[in-house]
């Protein structure tokens, strides 16, 4: 069983889903996924985790990588908070994104599981169905005042 050690993120890109901690004690730099981040938060370049060393294949690797303190920026702020707010328990959360067959389906809350977002896109055949209906409906109601 490993013990946790402490570092600062080096390197982190969200897009790519990888990132780089530099290890204090030993002075490595530890490749980590983005699936081995604790939390609903990602770290940010800066931002001191603690961490189970561990080796990969491809070398020094990072496991349960949790944040502990978030970096600040050159002017001493602190970074903008762009997280959401779940509809159902309220927290501040970055969305975990479901992918089907290389597209995102829907996006859940961390922390409860309730669906976040839907990305499905209504056929395209059935919307013009149903803007017919609503256009042909108007249009009755419309007659039906005229007339009356």
């Amino acid at each position: 069983m490993s013990i946790s050690r402490s570092g600062k993120v080096k390197f982190f890109d969200a897009s790519r889903g990888f990132g780089f901690v530099h290890d204090g004690d030993d002075r490595l730099d530890r490749h980590f996924h983005v699936t081995q981040v604790v939390g609903a938060d990602l770290p940010g370049v800066g931002d001191v985790v603690t961490f189970l060393p561990a080796t990969g294949p491809r070398g020094p690797k990072a496991e349960h990588v949790r944040i502990v303190e978030r970096a600040t920026s050159l002017q001493g702020s602190l970074r903008a908070d762009d997280r959401d707010i779940c509809g159902s328990c309220g927290k501040r959360m970055v969305p975990r994104v479901w992918m089907v067959n290389g597209t995102p389906h829907e996006s859940f809350c961390p922390f409860c599981g309730k669906q976040h977002k839907s990305f499905v896109v209504v056929d395209s055949r059935i919307g013009r169905l149903i803007y017919g209906i609503i256009t042909f409906m108007m249009f009755s109601f419309f007659i039906l005042m005229l007339f009356n």
